[in-house]
Order: structure tokens, then sequence, then C-alpha cells
């Protein structure tokens, strides 16, 4: 039985795309279900209707096939949601869109960032276990390390600034193992 579908037309149509039926794509092109363009308006157009998710308070995932194009789409999120790099951060610890180090996809992580932990770290002191998969957002950065929150369960943990670039990657975009279980 489908039950993860709010609309009833989509149901059907899910069960009748899997069993072969592509008069089901008619059903998903008059829902509007069905986009298509060049990589670039295509990607663009993703961005948006992410970021506009995101400020309205909704959940969203950005899909894509691997984890350079997650590298790639997930800056270009990061740019909208914290603007463009400024050097001229306030104080130590930096303000919303402060630089904090780079992670292992090679982008810049800033303060407000979510990010996605990539290694099981069970040497977490005073905290729980960060596991692999595991997204949170930066809070905040001092010398002594960087303060994350759990989007679980809004818990934080402090890490070495260092374990950035090991152990974790922008978390706006990733692949569909990256998003195995996720309920957007």
């Amino acid at each position: 039985e489908v039950r993860r579908f709010d609309a009833a037309w989509e149901r059907d149509a899910s069960v009748r795309l899997r069993d072969g039926d592509l008069s089901a794509l008619d059903d998903y092109e008059r829902h509007g279900r069905l986009h298509s363009g060049t990589r670039e308006a295509m990607v663009s157009a993703a961005v948006d209707r992410y970021v506009a998710a995101v400020l309205s308070g909704r959940s969203a995932a950005l899909i894509t096939a691997t984890n350079d194009e997650a590298a790639e789409v997930s800056a270009r999120v990061q740019e909208r949601l914290l603007g463009p790099l400024s050097f001229d951060q306030p104080g130590e610890t930096g303000g919303r869109g402060a630089p904090v180090g780079y992670g292992m996809d090679g982008n810049l992580v800033r303060v407000g960032d979510r990010i996605q932990w990539r290694v099981n770290t069970y040497d977490v002191e005073g905290a729980e276990p960060l596991i692999n998969r595991e997204f949170l957002t930066v809070d905040s950065c001092t010398a002594q390390g960087v303060q994350l929150r759990r989007e679980s369960d809004g818990s934080t943990v402090h890490v070495p600034r260092e374990w950035l670039a090991e152990r974790a990657q922008l978390g706006y975009a990733g692949t569909e193992h990256a998003y195995e279980g996720v309920t957007v």
C-alpha cells in the first residue's frame, strides 16, 4: 500500500509508473511535477526552490548524482543563504557567515552553515558521538573550536576546527546515499 503521498492521483501514478505504464507521466506533467531545461537552468531552479523552502521553514532535499555535484550545488545554496563571503567579519567568533574552515568537500564552511558529518566520531568530549551522515548547523567558532547544533535533537557539541576538513562537508545537497532514510 502506498503511504507517502497526500494526493490520490500521485499514489496511483507512482504505482502505474513502477509497473512500467509510461502514461503515468502524463499525470505528472498535468500536475506540474516534470521540469526540463539546460543543466544550468535546472540547477538554478533546484537551488531557488530549496532556498525558498528553507526560508519558509520547510525541510527540503537537493539530491545530486555525484559528490562533486553535491559540493558545487551546496556552495551555490550557501551563497544564497549566507551571502557572499566578506573578510571584514566582526570579532574572533564572527557573525553569521563568518568563515570557519574548509570542509572535506573543499568548500569553505561558515557560521550558520548546514553541514553533514562524514565519519563516525566517538571521541567527542562531553557529548554523544557524531555519526556518519548526521546533519548539524555551525553555531559559532572560537580559537578553541567550533560549536555545532544537531538537527536531530538541538543538542550542541564542540569540536576542534581542524575536524571539519577531515570529517564534515556542506550539507545542503548530497547524493541519494547521503539522503537515504531522510524524510522531507
